[in-house]
């Protein structure tokens, strides 16, 4: 993926929601490709910019994962000028580590945790042959994919692990 000045991601986004306003990006930036956050309308809608193939892939689990009502981002797939991104509503819920932060009891962190077990679960028993992307059906092909324009080196090290584990047993899903 090339990456584009931030007024190329912004007209980007103006080409798909021409009342997009106040795009910035997000506090923690990402370190594989460029996040922004746009309000529309009554929402903020999050923007990925990745490869064609990766946004492609992330569309067939989001709505393979809406169909067994697993809660997950609804993605829309956008391109303009051969640059392609994905959108999805912004949760604007705190995360786990902001509300452990904040001081949440024992007792919630262990029920947030037992949730978190119980979607995977759920994830899990999707049969897998319903799970056919037109590109990357093993994490490990994403991986190497974002590999080429990432310097990080802690997702260097995960690439082998991912490999091994994706060429081993019988394939389940996973988050």
């Amino acid at each position: 993926m090339e990456y584009r000045s931030t007024e190329f991601y912004h007209a980007a986004i103006k080409n798909s929601y021409p009342n997009a306003c106040d795009i910035r990006q997000p506090d923690i930036l990402g370190v594989i490709a460029p996040v922004f956050l746009a309000d529309v309308d009554k929402d903020t809608l999050v923007c990925k910019f990745n490869r064609r193939e990766v946004i492609f892939h992330n569309k067939v689990v989001s709505d393979l994962l809406q169909f067994h009502d697993i809660p997950a981002p609804r993605t829309r797939i956008h391109a303009y000028l051969h640059t392609w991104f994905e959108s999805y509503k912004y949760n604007d819920a705190k995360t786990l580590h902001e509300l452990i932060q904040g001081g949440l009891s024992d007792e919630d962190i262990f029920n947030a945790y037992c949730g978190v077990f119980d979607l995977q679960s759920r994830i899990s028993q999707i049969p897998a042959g319903t799970f056919a992307p037109p590109y990357f059906q093993y994490y490990k092909s994403i991986l190497e994919a974002q590999q080429e324009f990432t310097a990080n080196m802690i997702l260097g090290s995960y690439r082998k692990l991912y490999r091994h584990m994706s060429n081993v047993g019988t394939q389940i899903l996973l988050h």
